[in-house]
């Protein structure tokens, strides 16, 4: 992330607006590592508290956007991904032809399924 200086009406060589820059320089900076960690809430409350300096700011407002998109996400891992219930179905029905094959051998071996 790169940060624009925000427009102030304090003179740019004062104190107060050269620790607001710094302030928000180092909080986008974390911003943007809790993004690459995928640490969404974390990610959220550091632009949150770069808009509380600067409500402007449009670089922090696209990375929130960018933030509350993939922190509604749900990653298609955790619920098994589309192909889940096919791969569960298969085992089903594998697990029932054995079952039924199994059981046939052993009614043929016990002579029940001959009748005899």
């Amino acid at each position: 992330m790169s940060y624009t200086p925000p427009v102030t009406d304090k003179p740019i060589g004062s104190t107060e607006a050269a620790l607001t820059h710094t302030e928000i320089g180092r909080l986008l900076k974390a911003a943007e590592a809790a993004v690459s960690a995928k640490d969404w809430p974390a990610a959220s409350a550091l632009l949150t508290s770069v808009l509380g300096y600067e409500p402007d700011h449009a670089e922090a407002k696209a990375r929130l956007q960018f933030v509350h998109t993939h922190a509604t996400r749900r990653p298609s891992r955790v619920h098994g991904g589309p192909h889940k219930e096919i791969e569960i179905g298969r085992g089903v029905v594998i697990g029932l032809g054995l079952f039924v094959v199994v059981g046939a051998a052993a009614a043929l071996a016990l002579g029940i399924w001959a009748g005899s």
